[in-house]
């Protein structure tokens, strides 16, 4: 079977990480698209919802997609650790649960251009391959060269959404349903989710 995992603080999920999960699975014929929420951030602090409610917004916004999937891997072993889960050791532990599938790593190409910062990028790349969708304004040249050969570049119609302007729509107390899957849409209104958030 083949997996894409696809990670992210997912801070809200939005119409845009749906689409890319679609793109990506028409694009190389992907059995299972694996969400995976991060518990902590290592480069930035996640505010507005928790952990498990940022995990219950991916889960409700793909329940009944059959092919789409959760993990709540690392929000569990960033409790335990306290502290941000590094994707080298997620993939480790997905590998072993997912033995004998061919697991591909999921990103933009923003997180592309800075994976020199990411714990251990080349034993990393050398473990799978690594679908990066191009966004705006990230240029394949910002990318190591070296990292280049484990990567594949794919061009699919994204959405210009960012989890970053909704959570600003919402403390501002502008529309944005049109930004969300419906049941986000229903559960940030239910739990006052990013009120005061700046």
């Amino acid at each position: 079977m083949k997996i894409g995992v696809y990670g992210g603080a997912f801070n809200p999920v939005h119409i845009g990480h749906i689409r890319v999960a679609w793109g990506v699975k028409d694009a190389l014929g992907l059995d299972k698209v694996l969400f995976v929420p991060a518990g902590l951030a290592p480069h930035k602090e996640i505010e507005g919802a928790t952990p498990n409610q940022r995990y219950e917004l991916v889960a409700l916004s793909i329940k009944g997609t059959e092919w789409m999937d959760i993990s709540d891997i690392e929000i569990k072993d960033s409790k335990i650790k306290a502290g941000p889960i590094a994707s080298i050791d997620t993939l480790k532990k997905l590998e072993i649960k997912y033995t004998g599938d061919d697991l591909c790593f999921i990103i933009g190409s923003d997180e592309a251009a800075v994976i020199d910062t990411w714990k251990k990028p080349a034993e990393l790349l050398a473990m799978c391959k690594f679908i990066v969708v191009k966004r705006p304004g990230f240029a394949i040249k910002k990318v190591n060269s070296e990292y280049l050969s484990k990567m594949k570049f794919v061009d699919i119609e994204t959405l210009d959404v960012s989890s970053k302007n909704i959570r600003y729509r919402i403390n501002h107390k502008l529309y944005f349903k049109h930004l969300v899957p419906a049941e986000a849409y229903n559960y940030i209104k239910e739990k006052e989710l990013y009120i005061q958030q700046q």
